[in-house]
């Protein structure tokens, strides 16, 4: 299966929503590859929508609780989540490293997820 950043993109979008995060989701073009299977782990039913409930999942366990008249709201300084992924054909986990940042695009507030790079 070939998924192109749009339809990633607007997976991730659908997955927000039904998990109720209060705001839309931009995912990176390097995480969207990083987060898609092999063909090697595509055979063993890994799947990209299944790697990104997995972070969006994260993402709303961070998110700032709701308080009397507040909806959910990120942390001013964003937010970092770790994540296992298996790679293939040898069988090993990648540590990788998200951040996630409110950014505000066109009057929009939305959730920006991308990979962090180690210096």
């Amino acid at each position: 299966m070939t998924q192109n950043y749009d339809e990633g993109a607007n997976e991730a979008n659908v997955l927000a929503k039904l998990i109720g995060l209060p705001y839309k989701v931009e995912v990176s073009q390097e995480l969207m590859d990083m987060l898609k299977p092999n063909e090697f782990l595509e055979g063993l039913g890994i799947r990209y929508s299944e790697r990104i409930k997995i972070v969006l999942n994260s993402l709303k366990g961070r998110l700032i609780p709701k308080t009397a008249g507040m909806e959910e709201r990120m942390p001013k300084g964003g937010i970092a989540i770790p994540l296992a992924l298996a790679t293939g054909p040898f069988i090993k986990e990648e540590l990788v490293s998200i951040s996630a940042k409110l950014t505000d695009n066109g009057g929009e507030a939305r959730i920006s997820l991308a990979v962090v790079h180690e210096e």
